[in-house]
């Protein structure tokens, strides 16, 4: 029987060298996932064509698929040693360009205020990291933890998008996504959709 579910995995520098992705094509890998938030072009395109030449010895199409970064949303840097959010514990919210620290967490969204209400999820990184928005004022935002975990570096914040007034794709998402068709990608995710006008 033809197997229907795909697999997708993302590839980064703990799996990009030739030996990892053989051994991941090897394994069932349908389609690499490479972001584009992280790295710049050039690291990404290099990336692209290590999986091409690695899909190569392999009678089993891969396709590759161009996660475009979207409008970043990050904390202040964090402390060198980070940051543990404890479940029930509550920390401070707020828009600025400085560093964050334990109870204080600084957003780099000026409007990130305007975008919260009492009740709303704020996530952290690869959304693990969550909390709940208990009170908002014209300063800060009360949040409390509900599945803790350790911050660390500029970690990536996703609060509820349709009160953003941020607009996908960015001129950067359009560059990498010339660069990308040029190169014969296969698929291509974009993040902050708000519309049929952003796919368009």
């Amino acid at each position: 029987m033809t197997r229907r579910t795909k697999i997708v995995a993302t590839i980064g520098p703990a799996s990009d060298s030739d030996a990892v992705l053989k051994g991941m094509i090897g394994a069932g890998m349908d389609v690499a996932r490479i972001s584009l938030a992280h790295d710049d072009i050039a690291h990404a395109l290099e990336r692209y064509e290590r999986v091409r030449h690695a899909a190569a010895a392999f009678d089993h199409t891969v396709g590759i698929l161009a996660d475009l970064p979207g409008p970043k949303i990050r904390l202040g840097r964090l402390p060198v040693a980070g940051v543990t959010l404890v479940a029930g514990e509550e920390f401070e919210l707020s828009p600025g360009d400085g560093d964050s620290e334990a109870g204080h967490l600084v957003v780099d969204l000026p409007e990130v205020l305007d975008a919260l209400r009492p009740g709303d999820t704020v996530a952290f990184g690869d959304g693990a990291l969550r909390a709940e928005t208990i009170a908002v004022d014209a300063k800060v935002a009360r949040c409390r933890v509900i599945h803790g975990g350790e911050l660390q570096g500029r970690p990536g914040v996703h609060v509820p998008s349709d009160r953003l007034r941020l607009t996908a794709p960015t001129p950067y998402d359009l560059e990498c996504l010339d660069e990308f068709v040029d190169a014969g990608v296969d698929m291509v995710a974009l993040s902050f959709v708000r519309s049929a006008h952003d796919v368009r």
